[in-house]
């Protein structure tokens, strides 16, 4: 099997939907995807394991131009669920690896869901993004700096992402709103999960469990997680809220003229995606007033 490369595989870790199966064709689509296009790839013999199979056997791929992929080839393909309509959530495929056969790409899968997003493997160890140490012992998979548990868990929990619009809009400054999000994971199935949702004294301690990936690098919020802290349970049908304000990321790389910048939140396993328009001479502002210190309840706020 030929491997490809360490940015794609990076890219497909990130991803919540993924699947594969052998190319028919590959044609226009209606409709944009911010400044990307939009094509419809559609597939044979398709086997799924992130998110849910396509309809007709097609799914609606991103790009800035025609996918590189000929009928006959097998290949696996990474996407997030992404607002394109006001009603629902739609799987938005954005990455692909060309493979040679079925078996490799299912032997690339089980490689790629091995993985946590965010944070990298070296000599079969995992690293997170995070450097607080992380109070207890745990068994099983987890961080070999930090000490911090890997969660695995069923499909049954969701993680879903909305912008949050400010009640002011500048149609040429934040029609998309200022970089905050609302973040929302579910429990879909008939039995309880305990997610990688940390928690302490009843307080959801959002700012401590999210990792927010842009262009392939993670970045965190100050770190400052309780010696009590504890994963939360999701009860059967259960569902938590809360919004993240990216300004306050910490050493994010802000750039100095107007920018789309899409985030990838990963909490734990899970990934949902997302973007705003990003204005200096607007947003700058908010983000010279970010806390550098204990004061992050507002990063991640109740709705």
């Amino acid at each position: 099997m030929i491997m490809p490369s360490e940015t794609n595989i990076t890219r497909l870790i990130e991803c919540s939907c993924l699947l594969g199966g052998r190319i028919m064709s590959v044609g226009d689509a209606m409709g944009t995807a911010g400044d990307l296009s939009l094509f419809r790839v559609a597939l044979r013999d398709v086997e799924v394991w992130r998110g849910d199979p396509p309809v007709d056997g097609a799914v609606i791929m991103a790009a800035d131009k025609k996918p590189g992929l000929g009928s006959g080839q097998y290949a696996l393909l990474g996407g997030n669920l992404t607002p394109l309509h006001v009603t629902d959530n739609t799987p938005l495929y954005t990455v692909y690896t060309i493979c040679q056969s079925m078996a490799d790409i299912r032997e690339l899968a089980a490689t790629i869901n091995k993985g946590v997003p965010g944070w990298v493997t070296e000599n079969d160890k995992f690293i997170s993004p995070f450097r607080a140490p992380f109070p207890g012992l745990h068994s099983g998979p987890r961080c070999a700096v930090t000490g911090r548990p890997v969660l695995r868990f069923s499909s049954n929990i969701i993680l879903t992402v909305t912008r949050v619009i400010p009640p002011a809009v500048l149609e040429a400054r934040n029609p998309l709103g200022d970089g905050v999000f609302s973040l929302q994971v579910r429990n879909e199935g008939n039995v309880q999960e305990l997610i990688p949702l940390l928690v302490s004294r009843g307080t959801l301690l959002w700012d401590q469990s999210v990792v927010c990936i842009n262009r392939g690098t993670s970045y965190i919020f100050q770190e400052s997680v309780p010696k009590d802290v504890q994963f939360h349970v999701l009860g059967q049908g259960e569902s938590v809220t809360g919004n993240i304000n990216t300004l306050h990321l910490v050493n994010f790389p802000w750039p100095q003229m107007d920018e789309r910048i899409y985030f990838t939140f990963a909490l734990g396993t899970l990934c949902a995606s997302s973007f705003f328009d990003f204005s200096p001479c607007y947003h700058k502002g908010m983000i010279k007033g970010t806390p550098r210190h204990n004061d992050l309840t507002r990063c991640f706020s109740p709705p």
